[in-house]
Order: structure tokens, then C-alpha cells, then sequence
């Protein structure tokens, strides 16, 4: 597997859809079901100007994930364009402190949160912000994703989504099953599991 160089913050680098970031203050951990584009500021946007200078603008719009290439070379130069989309001018309000605006799933609590939150979805940040305080936002650490997960932690996945799983695929042989509810087999509590989406 390959290891993260060094931990970024989500607002320098994003996240994938079920990737996880922690608060490094007080523990707490979450995945998010939906990806989290990086903020429009620091090394994604510098690196984004550069590439619009060489007239690389699908580059510069990949580096920034933005939604449009013909008018990132407004974002990346001004952040100001009546052609920017409402997403992208969104986008451009964000800072390191603002929450974060995508579905998510506390993973571990830390010292912030009572143990009954494990496994708890909330709408966005700002749904769990008014319940109980918590700040999740641009400012937490990616995790290495470790991509595979035990039985528990997988049906607390699927639960939290509201998706039922069509089948079970062995690792090893790429056998595939019907998802026939919870294994019996003493050996399934020692599998691995990955989450997979068509």
C-alpha cells in the first residue's frame, strides 16, 4: 500500500467519497459520502495559475476541480466572472474554518463526543455542529485510507447510507455471493470487506 508523504489538510487536498478525516485536537473522526473538493486558495490554486499561464486550462480545472474549463482561467486569475457557476462562486466563500457541507459518518468520537455518536450520520457539518458543538471542517487531516473494513464496520457503513448490499466477493478467489444478512461462520469475523459502488 502506498503511504501519504505527509498529512494534508482537507482544504489542501480534498477528499474521495467515503475517505476519512480526523480532527487532530480532539480525536474526533469522520467519513464523508460525497467528495470534498479542496479549497480555492494556497498550493492548488498557485498550481492551477501556473498552468493557465502555459495554456493548460483542463489541467488547471483539474487541479482545482472545477466545473467548468473555459472559465477557470477567471477563477484562478480574479475568482470573479459573471460566468462562473453558482457552485464554483460558492466555492470561492470557503475558507479553512467553514464546515463541511457534505453527508458524513462519525467514525471515531475523541475527546469531543459521547461513544453513542459512533456510526452516526449527519446530514453536513453544520448538522452536527447545531446538535452537539463539533466543528468539522476544512482544517482536519486526511487519513490513509485503509480501504478495507471488518464486517461491523462495513454494515455501519451501509446502514449509515441507506444501501443494501447486492453480493459478497471473496478476495482471494473473486467468488461472488448473494448478500444473505450477517455471516454465522466463525471465520467471518476475521474477513476484511470493501464497500463497492457501481
Amino acid at each position: 500500500r502506498r503511504k501519504m508523504e505527509a498529512r494534508r489538510a482537507v482544504g489542501e487536498v480534498g477528499l474521495a467519497p467515503g475517505a476519512v478525516c480526523v480532527d487532530e485536537s480532539s480525536g474526533v473522526a469522520v467519513r464523508v459520502f460525497e467528495g470534498v473538493e479542496p479549497l480555492l486558495q494556497g498550493e492548488a490554486l498557485e498550481r492551477a495559475r501556473r498552468l493557465v499561464a502555459k495554456g493548460e486550462a483542463h489541467r488547471a480545472r483539474e487541479a482545482v476541480r472545477h466545473d467548468d474549463a473555459s472559465t477557470v482561467e477567471m477563477l484562478v486569475r480574479s475568482g470573479e466572472g459573471e460566468w462562473l457557476s453558482s457552485r464554483a462562486k460558492r466555492r470561492l466563500s470557503l475558507v479553512s474554518s467553514s464546515l463541511l457541507e457534505t453527508p458524513l459518518l462519525i467514525e471515531r468520537c475523541g475527546d469531543a463526543l459521547d461513544e453513542s455518536y459512533v456510526g452516526r450520520r449527519f446530514e453536513s457539518g453544520l448538522a452536527l455542529f447545531e446538535e452537539c458543538e463539533v466543528a468539522v471542517t476544512y482544517e482536519m487531516v486526511v487519513e490513509e485510507d485503509e480501504g478495507w473494513l471488518s464486517r461491523e464496520e462495513l454494515e455501519r457503513l451501509v446502514v449509515a447510507r441507506r444501501v443494501a448490499p447486492l453480493a459478497e466477493v471473496d478476495a482471494e478467489d473473486g467468488s461472488v455471493s448473494r448478500w444473505l444478512g450477517v455471516e454465522t461462520a466463525p471465520a467471518a469475523k476475521d474477513r476484511r470487506y470493501r464497500l463497492v459502488e457501481n
